[in-house]
Formats: C-alpha cells, structure tokens, sequence
C-alpha cells in the first residue's frame, strides 16, 4: 500500500489534478510517481552547486554553527573543551 496521493497545495494546480483523475486523464500513481525523481534530481544539483561555490572559510562557519547550535558552547571552542 503506497503512503498516499501527495496532492498540489497551489489551489490551481490542484483543481487541475482533481479534474484529471476524475475525468480518468491521469491516474494516482502518475501523480505520485512523477514528482520523486524531479525532486531527487533537483536536491542533487542544488547540493553539488552549493557545495562548489562555498569557499572553505564558508564551510567551516557553516559546521561551527550547526556544531554550536547541537551542542552548545562558543564559537572557537573544541567539543571536548566543555
């Protein structure tokens, strides 16, 4: 059994997907099947475009945040410096 029809949230475009399976133009499972891949592919670029035009400064901000925002403590400070 699939997790369910993951419907528009643009009003129009849901109308548009109502109007075509009940008309039989579409079925469920095109509806569901056809976003994933476009999904997929699209967070793999934007991931491979981002990670190319950070510089190594940038990155290093980046963890340090995310490791302060997890953890806790000061910036500059070493995880086991607690």
């Amino acid at each position: 059994m699939t997790k369910g029809l993951t419907r528009p949230r643009d009003p129009v475009q849901l109308a548009a997907t109502i109007i075509g399976l009940a008309t039989g133009q579409i079925s469920e499972s095109e509806v569901v099947a056809d976003r994933a891949p476009k999904r997929r592919a699209g967070g793999i670029e934007g991931g491979r475009a981002r990670a190319k035009a950070l510089t190594s400064a940038r990155r290093t901000e980046i963890a340090q945040a995310g490791a302060r925002a997890r953890w806790g403590g000061r910036a500059g400070q070493s995880p086991g410096e607690g």
